[in-house]
């Protein structure tokens, strides 16, 4: 039977190529991706993860075999290694003194086929356009997304984080040294608008 989808909680976007597919490291099969950050405390979203991840190393078995079982790709990746699906950002050398992802575990999702980006107006769920999600959706804000985990053994054997569709919940700072707009400006709403000029 297959893993079934399942929600996170709310996480910060990251690594964020959902308006057209990508392809890391000029692989031959780009794909809409989206990493999301994961705050430590947030037991239930990584206690949803944990389970569908056994869930799918269970259907891995059933399908391929015992062998599966010693072979699936680990819940979490090992310092210095490529694989693994959880990555501990306070571990890893390439985010530990980065202060937006300290405290915070990272996982990637993938699709092949572009997933439904949602954004929540005036209490109605809307479907953003694909000019639209590259304005909205970004490194830094924040949101939810569904996804669910599968084993395969074609090209190697593991697991695999299937992404399904994401909601963008609210506006954060850009990562990657980008401040938004509306943090610099913040303070405007207090100055006397006898300064405006037009």
């Amino acid at each position: 039977m297959p893993v079934k989808r399942v929600k996170t909680g709310l996480v910060r976007f990251t690594f964020v190529h959902l308006a057209e597919p990508y392809a890391y490291n000029d692989a031959p099969n780009p794909k809409y991706s989206v990493s999301i950050l994961i705050d430590k405390s947030d037991h239930k979203t990584l206690e949803t993860i944990k389970d569908n991840y056994n869930e799918a190393k269970q259907e891995g078995i059933e399908k391929f075999g015992q062998l599966f079982a010693n072979k699936a790709t680990p819940l979490k990746r090992k310092p210095g290694t490529i694989n693994g699906i959880l990555v501990d950002c306070d571990e890893d050398e390439r985010y530990m003194d980065n202060t937006d992802y300290k405290g915070k575990y990272m996982m990637t999702a993938k699709a092949v086929t572009a997933p439904d980006v949602c954004i929540l107006s005036k209490g109605v769920v809307m479907k953003l356009q694909p000019e639209q999600i590259k304005e909205e959706v970004y490194s830094g804000c924040y949101g939810k997304i569904t996804f669910n985990f599968y084993p395969y053994s074609r090209t190697g054997t593991g697991i695999a984080c299937g992404l399904s569709n994401v909601i963008k919940k609210k506006d954060g700072d850009f990562m990657g040294g980008r401040v938004s707009g509306l943090t610099d400006f913040a303070d405007e709403v207090e100055e006397d608008d006898d300064d405006d000029l037009f």
